[in-house]
């Protein structure tokens, strides 16, 4: 007999594979333990950040979903010790037990059909599993499995050799396969196309090699490269030796922003005998800029100055220029960046968007250097330029500053008084440019003045970074650089709101099937269920929705629902009702809480800055990948990554295991607790260096001492990095009201 406790471990196993995509669980020695120590199990569960092969996910939720697990029997027992033994790969124990459900559980036969059809190819049963694809495209035209099933159906039609129809399926799965699982589409099609005997085998191969990602996707694709050398007398790594193919493979790389190996191609294909004088030049270019990324200043400074006198690169020669004066500045050699961009200035007609862009640079970087005065001037020239609204607005936004900071607050005001008639609103930065009019107007002891404005931020944004600053000026709450972050009288938790028990027979199939998984504790399972609601066609339910999907890790979609269905709720406090609160808690949700509270405390960082950050990068999607590279919840670039293994004991670290939440929180983690020790007592600059890298912000650092923490945030010099601290400190803010 199978009892509760066994079944526990089941389960553990279960979401640990699904969410953590460990081995271990696969490795562990299980021992029974009392039903009643979820903490002991919790903490067990979860191991140290620094141990990256053992990561796992939290299990809180999980063992949770076994409160009610007594009353569960029958087939749905069944089916929970089929799916256990599914996650664990124990192929003919699973099919089994999946075997004597399949026809009793009709509400998720198509779970059911999919994993024996997976099954089925692990067990080489190949027609089985065609069969079984077949069924569950004709018997269920809406399951969550159709788009995977389309790629497991490829995999037996290529293991029965009817290749054909294996590539056709392929193509299908491509057009709507995700970006993390092309790559995965493209091996297979090789292989078929290979085993095919295809006269684009060859080719196929070769544009898959040369569109590799990574060293990690190379390795993956030698075993084919091995075959095709059998099978049609093609040495493709001889092939891959050419240097411009190197070079075309490093910039496949770089496009991926995986800068060290990048560079490391680049370095042995500048050194190549065989190196054409074009080649050369590209490869140089692009490595001078994998350095600036892996913060190899030096270097990249004497490839670029190299480049420029080299005879056949004059059409890199803008892209060098800007280039080098940004390598500059990341080097405090603000002289010689101003120096190149001046350069680059001259002769252009002040009428071009270029000509306005190279003096807003310029601007930007006398007050990165702390001359006022100077950008005073180059801000009145951007000013008569041609530029786009929001360049105009933020110029003459810093045109106030610049007034400012030289204690010039009357000229202050009178811009920011014709930015708020102007641009202000179309930008978004109204609440901005009041707070500094009235801390300004505080200065000149217009204290009545000043408070008027500061109460009308608090009305109009109630939950924004400058409505807490506004509250403290009133209150006369002067925060230091240590203290700036701090939340105090937090509001008191409340009753937990509940939308009650809903049948399992609601208007949409896929809610009732989460509402199964729930009941079994099958987060992932009921996650993908919720993922794919039409929410306009269910809207009446939009609530229930939001309550089982906080319950089973999709923070995302509750977190959207809260937005758009209950805007009003969102501008109370959090302690106006049960329901508000649950709101709230549903748009600054305690993601991932066991990974997250366990991480943290090992790591000496704290929770909520943890969760802010995530909020503010992904809105808690695991798998979203940003336009220069940074991977899932934490968005982690994959050069970061790597120095956190390997700053930690560990080598490289695949690209593809940023997707997984214990990886991608652990790395992030262990980032925050570097950056910590590198700015200690100093929140704000950690929070900064997050996302501008922490050579930017000790840069700004060390122009002066912060005397106000407030203006050092507002003269942050990157636009983007300016508005990141100020969203994560809001968001932090929101959740500490809750928590």
């Amino acid at each position: 007999m199978f009892n509760k406790r066994f079944l526990s471990t089941l389960l553990v196993l279960c979401f640990v594979l699904t969410s953590a995509g460990t081995s271990l669980a696969r490795r562990s020695k299980y021992k029974r333990k009392n039903s009643n120590t979820i903490e002991e199990n919790k903490n067990a569960e979860v191991m140290p950040a620094t141990s990256l092969d053992e990561l796992r996910a939290g299990l809180d939720e999980v063992l949770q979903g076994l409160s009610g697990f007594d009353g569960i029997e029958g087939v749905e027992r069944d089916f929970v010790l089929g799916y256990a033994e599914f996650r664990r790969e124990k192929w003919k124990d699973a099919n089994r037990f999946f075997e004597k459900v399949q026809d009793d559980i009709p509400l998720i036969g198509d779970h059911v059909l999919y994993y024996r059809a997976v099954i089925a190819n692990h067990l080489s049963r190949y027609d089985e599993a065609v069969s079984l694809l077949d069924t569950l495209s004709k018997k269920y035209p809406n399951s969550v499995w159709n788009r995977e099933a389309v790629y497991v159906l490829a995999k037996s039609l290529v293991a029965l050799g009817h290749n054909a129809a294996a590539q056709k399926k392929i193509r299908e799965y491509k057009k709507s396969a995700k970006n993390h699982e092309l790559f995965e589409a493209d091996l297979l099609m090789a292989k078929s196309l290979i085993e095919s005997g295809s006269g684009a085998a060859v080719s196929n191969l070769k544009d898959l090699i040369m569109h590799s990602g990574s060293e990690d996707e190379l390795s993956e694709l030698r075993p084919l490269m091995i075959d095709v050398k059998k099978r049609f007398k093609v040495d493709l790594e001889r092939w891959l030796d050419n240097p411009y193919r190197q070079y075309q493979l490093a910039k496949s790389f770089a496009e991926r922003s995986q800068w060290d190996e990048t560079a490391s191609r680049l370095e042995k294909v500048i050194h190549m005998k065989n190196l054409d004088f074009a080649t050369k030049v590209r490869s140089k270019w692009l490595l001078s800029r994998a350095y600036r990324w892996l913060h190899r200043y030096d270097e990249s400074i004497a490839l670029m100055k190299e480049l420029q006198k080299t005879q056949g690169a004059r059409e890199y020669a803008p892209a060098l220029s800007w280039n080098l004066a940004t390598v500059y500045a990341k080097k405090d050699e603000y002289k010689k960046a101003i120096a190149v961009r001046e350069q680059m200035l001259k002769g252009r007609s002040s009428k071009s968007r270029s000509a306005a862009n190279i003096a807003y640079k310029i601007a930007y970087l006398y007050m990165d250097e702390g001359k006022y005065d100077k950008a005073l001037a180059m801000w009145r020239k951007v000013l008569s330029m041609n530029n786009t609204p929001k360049r105009r607005a933020l110029s003459r936004w810093n045109l106030a500053w610049c007034y400012y900071m030289l204690g010039r607050y009357d000229d202050a005001i009178g811009v920011i008084d014709v930015l708020l008639k102007r641009e202000a609103r179309s930008t978004k930065i109204v609440d901005r440019v009041t707070y500094w009019k009235a801390r300004m107007l505080k200065k000149q002891k217009k204290v009545s003045e000043a408070e008027l404005l500061f109460k009308e931020i608090i009305r109009k944004y109630p939950n924004g970074y400058y409505a807490v600053l506004s509250r403290r000026q009133i209150e006369g709450d002067v925060r230091t650089v240590d203290t700036f972050i701090r939340f105090k009288d937090p509001h008191s938790r409340t009753a937990k709101w509940n939308p009650g028990e809903l049948q399992s027979s609601t208007s949409s199939i896929h809610l009732d099937r989460a509402i199964f998984f729930d009941k079994l504790g099958l987060r992932e399972e009921a996650k993908r269920e919720l993922m794919a609601i039409d929410l306009k066609k269910h809207y009446a339910f939009a609530d229930q929705i939001m309550w089982y999907a906080h319950r089973n890790y999709a923070y995302n979609l509750a977190m959207r629902i809260a937005r758009y269905s209950h805007r009003g709720m969102l501008k109370n406090s959090p302690s106006s009702g049960v329901l508000c609160r649950f709101i709230w808690e549903q748009y600054y949700p305690e993601a991932y809480r066991a990974v997250v509270n366990d991480l943290a405390r090992k790591n000496d960082v704290d929770n909520v800055l943890v969760w802010s950050i995530m909020r503010n990068e992904s809105a808690f999607k695991p798998k979203v990948v940003s336009p220069a590279g940074a991977v899932g919840l934490m968005q982690l670039m994959p050069t970061t990554a790597n120095k956190m293994v390997e700053e930690n004991g560990g080598g490289k670290i695949d690209r593809r295991k940023l997707y997984l939440p214990a990886t991608n929180i652990s790395l992030g983690t262990l980032y925050l607790k570097k950056l910590k020790r590198i700015f200690p007592g100093n929140p704000v600059a950690v929070i900064a260096s997050y996302n501008a890298g922490e050579e930017a912000v000790g840069r700004w650092l060390g122009n002066g001492p912060v005397n106000d923490i407030e203006e050092w945030i507002e003269e942050i010099p990157y636009s983007e990095t300016n508005l990141y601290v100020k969203k994560v400190l809001a968001s932090y803010w929101s959740y500490k009201k809750l928590y």
